[in-house]
């Protein structure tokens, strides 16, 4: 034995070691960082980018957003599973690796131009770079460590470790780049750190810590086809690829369904065929298990991948947050796992000693579990609310605890048993088919999360529900959630109502009646527990449309049936309006360069975001404002009061009824997590014994 080994400098495998790991998993660790802190960075932006800018003067701009957020999460991971299964046959792991990191680069990059050609086009980069990389990275760590290693499990979360390290700060950088100078620079800075990634891995590469493995397969280094080696013919393959998914994303809602069932379809011929042609009794029974983590994993990452949808959006909206902006929230639980990690690496080690440590399906069904109490207190945090319709920062950082620890109990522990259960020749395959889990997990979790959009119902009564849902989110929200339902369908009904009497050209003005009936339903708000705090200024500035309406009707209507006219072409033009943000902008621009406070290249700059259709809205409005002021000053400043206070009105109360939405859809989400956690523990004897020795 050499001097070296026995210092421990070299392993049994001949790799070089360092802090008692193989020192290939320090060049791992630093790629990986880089390469999260691109994906995470890009992420934390993608839903807030969409609904607050590039959907912003759209109706249904949330719905999209979060279907093309989800459309990509799925297609992020769904192409691992053929980036795996190239790089096993024909490429090797260190190729795909560095292809995958040069395609990822250069959409990052292509995300900071802006232009949705661009955006799409960068997605669809993204999603081919990240098939090539992602489940080989992680290939390549398994092969350092021996079979039986008791260090593999510690080294697999120590590897997680650098995930959320560069998941941490990519939030808090970009975050604050996007807030301060433009989205474009936090894309930009993604980009930046996905180059370094790549840069990690070839010095990694060059420096000989891999020893051989994750070379190209010896029959392929030479080969050719057509003149070119297959290494040339899989880029050019990838860059025909990117088009297809960008395509794939921007119709998500017509292919992704249809597109992941095909899939699935494609992977379950080829297991079972695998299974029963192939693979021996033992091999059988361990893709079993394999499948088992898979579909649990599917659940678990359905319910979290909430983080950079509603969650995000929750934050932004029904949170009361504190030195953070709602993109940095994505912070919360990588910074989480940063502290944690090494704890749970050296706990795991110490189990392992003394023979304590449970067995994977134990740790995935504690996992869930601690996943539903993360969203518990979520939903919990509704009966905290304050008067503007928010809660206490505490329930968002506290709930990421739970929901965090639930992802050690299942993330790095499942990449590690991959390795240990998969047949040896098929390693990255095998870790396709685990990522295919998150791809289903972000088409479900899109689904739940237009769930916590308000819909428009057209039903004419409430109908009740009596499920264990209903009690448990009753429970939860210390509101009943049946009178909580029918509540939000009257006041919607009843706003409705008033919209439309002012929009009826045979009234002058609005109702009174419908006008009682929304009052009356604000008004039942203070019956609500949890909402009286924030229903208390809701209900002041509903009474105060009452008197406005009634100093309306009190002009003679001989003396003003000539602005009948002008009255309903003003409501119109005001509620075309108020439906985007962006139009109120260019309205207020409008008043502000008549004003002499926004002139020349300021204003047109300040224009610019806004589309041609949403500023000639406001430029209607206000044209139509200027006329009223002239023909009749009082009456005109009556009208715009009574309309700009039952919009302030609306706004103060969306608040609330979005939280009460939230903690609907994340009690639901908790309840669904402690069953299946329990039916985990109840079948998880069955699954040790098909592990066969494996813990």
């Amino acid at each position: 034995m050499s001097e070296q080994e026995k210092l421990g400098s070299i392993d049994t495998m001949g790799l070089p070691q360092a802090f008692g790991h193989p020192k290939g998993l320090i060049y791992l660790f630093f790629a990986e960082l880089w390469e999260r802190f691109s994906f995470y960075g890009m992420r934390a932006l993608l839903t807030l980018y969409m609904v607050n800018e590039l959907y912003k003067d759209l109706a249904n701009g949330e719905t999209k957003g979060l279907g093309i957020y989800a459309a990509y999460g799925a297609l992020v991971y769904a192409t691992p599973l053929i980036g795996g299964y190239i790089a096993d046959k024909l490429i090797g792991y260190r190729k795909s690796i560095m292809l995958g990191a040069a395609l990822m680069t250069l959409g990052h990059f292509i995300m900071a131009f802006e232009s949705e050609f661009w955006f799409f086009s960068a997605l669809g980069l993204l999603i081919v770079g990240n098939g090539f990389f992602k489940p080989n990275i992680s290939s390549l760590v398994g092969t350092l460590y021996a079979d039986g290693d008791v260090r593999r499990d510690a080294g697999f979360t120590i590897f997680y470790m650098s995930i959320n390290i560069g998941a941490f700060l990519a939030p808090l950088v970009c975050g604050w780049l996007a807030a301060s100078y433009g989205w474009h620079y936090g894309f930009g800075a993604a980009g930046i750190g996905m180059f370094i990634g790549l840069l990690c891995f070839q010095q990694g590469s060059s420096s000989g810590v891999f020893g051989d493995n994750g070379l190209q397969p010896e029959k392929f280094q030479e080969q050719k086809y057509a003149g070119m080696n297959i290494f040339m013919l899989i880029i050019i393959a990838a860059f025909i690829l990117v088009p297809i998914f960008s395509g794939m994303v921007y119709f998500n809602e017509k292919v992704m369904g249809a597109f992941l069932w095909v899939v699935l379809a494609l992977v379950g011929a080829f297991l079972l065929y695998y299974c029963f042609a192939k693979a021996n009794k033992v091999e059988r029974e361990r893709i079993f298990v394999i499948v088992f983590i898979t579909v649990l994993l599917t659940v678990f990452w359905s319910f979290f991948e909430q983080a950079g949808s509603s969650l995000t959006l929750f934050a932004e909206r029904n949170v009361d947050l504190k030195f953070i902006n709602a993109a940095q929230t994505n912070s919360i639980n990588p910074g989480w796992i940063v502290l944690l990690a090494i704890p749970f690496a050296s706990l795991w080690t110490l189990l392992t000693k003394r023979g304590r440590n449970p067995r994977t399906p134990y740790k995935y069904a504690l996992g869930i579990a601690q996943l539903g109490l993360g969203f518990l207190l979520f939903a919990w945090s509704a009966q905290y609310m304050s008067a503007a319709g928010r809660v206490p920062m505490f329930f968002l950082l506290i709930g990421w605890f739970f929901v965090t620890t639930g992802e050690l109990f299942v993330s790095p522990i499942g990449l590690s048993k991959i390795t240990e259960l998969a047949p040896k020749h098929m390693v990255a395959f095998f870790f396709g088919v685990f990522f295919l889990s998150s791809a289903f997990a972000h088409h479900i979790a899109g689904i739940i999360a237009k769930l916590t959009v308000p819909a428009e119902s057209k039903s004419e009564v409430y109908v009740p529900k009596d499920d264990i849902f209903t009690k448990f989110g009753t429970w939860v929200s210390g509101n009943d959630q049946n009178k909580v339902g029918e509540f939000e369908f009257n006041f919607n009904k009843h706003y409705g109502s008033l919209v439309d009497t002012m929009l009826e050209k045979n009234n002058s003005y609005p109702s009174m009646g419908s006008l009682d009936n929304y009052i009356s339903t604000i008004n039942n708000m203070e019956s609500f527990p949890s909402w009286k705090e924030a229903a208390a200024p809701v209900k002041t500035k509903a009474a105060e449309l009452k008197g406005i309406l009634g100093q309306l009707l009190s002009y003679p209507d001989s003396t003003h049936s000539y602005l009948k006219k002008d009255y309903h072409r003003f409501t119109n033009a005001y509620l075309e309006t108020q439906k985007k943000g962006s139009a109120i902008a260019a309205y207020e621009n409008l008043k502000k360069r008549d004003a002499g406070t926004l002139v020349g290249e300021e204003f047109d700059k300040a224009m610019f975001d806004v589309s041609k259709g949403w500023q000639d809205k406001a430029e209607e409005r206000y044209k139509i404002e200027k006329e009223l002021m002239a023909k009749d000053p009082q009456w005109a400043k009556t009208v715009m009061d009574f309309h700009s206070t039952l919009e302030e009105n609306k706004q103060q109360a969306k608040p609330i009824f979005g939280l009460s939405l939230y903690s609907k859809i994340f009690s639901q989400i908790a309840l669904i997590s402690f069953i299946i956690a329990l039916l985990t523990l109840l079948i998880s004897p069955i699954i040790k014994r098909w592990m066969h020795g494996i813990n």
